[in-house]
């Protein structure tokens, strides 16, 4: 009896019971008639550092089994590098180049997370997500791969494929049944991590800036605020879930079969304690959309 491929498990990424967490709260409102706008005491190097200890033994207090789960999950990645097959196909390649830069991704995060900078946590896990959803994208298929390969020379300033298109294919090869409906999901989650690389309104307004009494403060440096801690949790959750779709495809497809089971099994304990984690930063943080009714129109490219 041959050894069963790794299948991508819905369950274990997205939960139908309920919306995933939102990155942000309602947006808050800032004064028009603020007397003043002043900032903190520009940070020295020293200062940043203790600052930025602080932060680490605030934040492995508030999100413990969110950080211990990023470890895991970069383990698992170099793991299941260690034992990629020997047939050098173009798809192995490009995957395993993709790989490879989610794993640093992974730490990146951990390392700015950690120290409190949530806008520079999500930045990242948002380019993760674009690698995750290639990998997954790309599969098997050697034409793509070498679509993938070739963009470097023959088309190099545009994208390989817009993200909703890649978490889309992704989703169709991972077998899902409606893998629309499970794109949007995710894509909702992508369209937030991106706005903090896009300096997005909604979201500075609850990252760089705080109101105190008439002022209006700026905030520079770690952050630990509740807004931030929750931008935090959202990265790290978040990238754990991503990274286990990216394995799901990376297993199934280019780990030889006689390695396949066992790390199998352990992808998807580490999905389910994801998505444990996932209805605990739901239930502390809420999953109400803080733009109800306006995020459509984003989610689905136009033709």
């Amino acid at each position: 009896m041959g050894v069963e491929r790794c299948t991508y498990n819905p369950a274990l990424d997205y939960d139908p019971r309920g919306g995933r967490i939102t990155c942000l709260p309602r947006v808050k409102e800032v004064r028009a008639e603020a007397s003043a706008i002043r900032m903190i005491d520009h940070p020295s190097p020293s200062d940043i550092a203790e600052g930025e200890s602080q932060a680490r033994s605030k934040l492995a207090a508030e999100l413990p089994r969110q950080f211990a789960l990023m470890n895991v999950a970069f383990e698992l990645v170099a793991e299941t590098l260690n034992v990629i097959g020997d047939v050098p196909t173009q798809a192995v390649k490009v995957c395993t180049a993709l790989l490879s830069k989610l794993s640093t991704d992974l730490r990146g995060i951990v390392l700015v997370a950690e120290r409190g900078y949530p806008t520079q946590a999500v930045t990242l896990a948002s380019s993760l997500y674009e690698t995750a959803f290639t990998i997954a994208y790309v599969g098997s298929d050697e034409t793509l791969a070498q679509g993938w390969i070739d963009r470097a020379e023959k088309d190099p300033t545009r994208l390989f494929r817009p993200a909703w298109d890649l978490t889309v294919g992704a989703f169709r090869n991972l077998g899902v049944d409606d893998p629309e409906s499970t794109a949007e999901s995710c894509y909702l989650m992508y369209s937030q991590l991106c706005m903090g690389k896009h300096a997005h309104p909604g979201y500075i307004l609850h990252h760089s800036i705080e109101t105190v009494g008439d002022d209006v403060v700026i905030i520079n440096g770690p952050n630990t605020t509740d807004a931030a801690i929750r931008a935090i949790d959202f990265s790290l959750e978040g990238s754990a879930g991503l990274t286990y779709v990216a394995l799901a495809s990376f297993i199934g497809n280019h780990v030889p079969a006689e390695a396949r089971d066992a790390l199998k099994v352990k992808a998807e304990q580490m999905g389910r304690i994801r998505l444990e984690l996932h209805g605990e930063s739901r239930r502390r943080w809420g999953s109400t959309d803080p733009y109800p009714g306006q995020w459509r129109k984003d989610i689905r490219p136009p033709s």
